[in-house]
């Protein structure tokens, strides 16, 4: 009986070492690969201005998604955002991040 006990110690013992070193030599791998933290969120905000004024909007991708009238916002390659006349707008600057703000804009006269 005493045998039998022993060998199922030992037996036990070689398997849980084989785990132990299983899950460490896991650890290690998994440890040297880079983290790749991926967000995606949509912000929304409400922006007054008044005819003649300018915001700067910060993102990798700007654009005017809707105006009415179509004159009433102004938009540049440097993400300068111009009030031309009164009227709404919907301005949207996404980053390669995947974060997206959109902008509700009005402009007063």
């Amino acid at each position: 009986m005493k045998k039998a006990i022993l060998t199922l110690t030992a037996f036990a013992t070689i398997l849980s070492s084989g785990l132990i070193a299983n899950q460490a030599s896991a650890a290690t791998v998994q440890g040297n690969q880079p983290t790749k933290i991926e967000t995606q969120s949509t912000i929304y905000s409400s922006i007054t201005m008044r005819v003649g004024e300018g915001r700067k909007i910060a993102g990798d991708h700007v654009s005017i998604s809707a105006a009415n009238p179509t004159n009433c916002l102004g938009l540049d390659g440097f993400g300068n955002l111009t009030a031309f006349a009164a009227g709404t707008g919907t301005v949207v600057a996404e980053w390669n991040s995947g974060t997206r703000v959109v902008y509700y804009v009005t402009v007063q006269p």
